[in-house]
C-alpha cells in the first residue's frame, strides 16, 4: 500500500529532497525555515520548560496537514554548534551510554550531568518542539536522527560556519571523539522526548555510518555539518523500505 508521507525539517531535509530517488512512497517536503529562519519553531524562544507555544502559522498547517506519516527534524546540528571550537579550553566528557569511548588526553573533564543540562536547554526548541507537534498532528510521527558527525578535523575546520570561524581560528576545532559524544547525546536527548510523546524515533540506517560512528567520506557535504545527496538517497531508501 502506497503511503502519504509528509517531512518535516530544518536544512538535512534538503539531501534528501536533492538526492531523492524512485520511491513506493510519495515523500512530500516541507522546510521549518518558512516559519522561522532558524528553525527556533518554539515562542518564546529562550522561555521556560513549562511556557512554550508552536508558532501559528505552523500549528495550522499541521492542523490542516493530510498525509499517513509524518517525519520530523528539527535543526538537526545543534550539538556542533555548541562544541565546535575548543573555545579558551578544551574539554571532554565520559558519556554513561558509551564509557569506552576515547577520552581527550590534557582536556578538562566536565560532569555529564552539566554538560547534559546544557545541551537539553540548548536544544530546548526541538525537545519543546517535538513535544507540541506531537500533541497537534494527527497521523504517527517519526523523528529522523541527523546526519553523524564528520570525523576529519582539517575539514570540520576549514569549512566552519561564518559565526564560529573566528572562534575556531583562534582556539582550533574540537577533536572528533567530543564530536562524536556530543552527536550520541543530543540523539539521547532526543530519543528520550520521543519515547515521552509516543514519536519513533529513526536513528542513522546501517549504511550511513561508519563502524566507528561518523559520516561516510562519500556522504560528506562541502561544510561542517550537512551530508550531501548521496546520503540522502540512502536514507529515502531506508526511510521508504520502512513504509513498504
Amino acid at each position: 500500500m502506497e503511503l502519504k508521507v509528509q517531512v518535516l525539517g530544518s536544512s538535512h531535509i534538503y539531501a534528501m529532497l536533492k538526492g531523492r530517488i524512485e520511491t513506493r512512497n510519495t515523500f512530500e517536503f516541507e522546510y521549518l525555515g518558512n516559519y522561522n529562519s532558524g528553525s527556533r519553531i518554539i515562542v518564546p524562544e529562550h522561555g521556560a520548560w513549562d511556557d512554550y507555544a508552536l508558532l501559528p502559522d505552523l500549528r495550522a498547517w499541521l492542523q490542516a496537514l493530510e498525509a499517513e506519516r509524518l517525519l520530523v527534524t528539527i535543526s538537526g546540528s545543534d550539538w556542533l554548534n555548541y562544541c565546535l571550537s575548543k573555545r579558551e579550553e578544551e574539554f571532554d566528557f565520559v558519556l554513561p551510554s558509551h564509557p569506552d569511548l576515547p577520552e581527550i588526553e590534557d582536556a578538562r573533564l566536565i560532569p555529564y550531568a552539566e554538560i547534559r543540562s546544557e545541551l537539553r536547554l540548548h536544544i530546548r526548541h526541538v525537545v519543546l518542539g517535538l513535544r507540541v507537534i506531537s500533541e497537534t498532528a494527527s497521523m504517527p510521527i517519526v523523528y529522523i536522527e541527523p546526519p553523524p558527525p564528520i570525523e576529519d578535523d582539517a575539514h570540520v575546520m576549514e569549512h566552519a560556519p561564518p559565526g564560529l570561524k573566528q572562534l575556531c581560528l583562534a582556539h582550533g576545532v574540537t577533536k572528533a571523539p567530543l564530536r562524536h559524544k556530543m552527536f550520541l547525546l543530543h540523539s539521547e536527548i532526543i530519543r528520550e522526548e520521543c519515547e515521552r510523546s509516543g514519536v519513533e524515533f529513526f536513528p542513522v540506517p546501517p549504511d550511513n555510518i561508519t563502524e566507528a560512528g561518523y559520516m561516510r567520506a562519500e556522504h560528506i557535504k562541502d561544510d561542517s555539518m550537512h551530508a550531501n545527496n548521496a546520503y540522502g538517497a540512502a536514507l529515502l531508501r531506508a526511510l521508504d523500505d520502512k513504509f513498504s
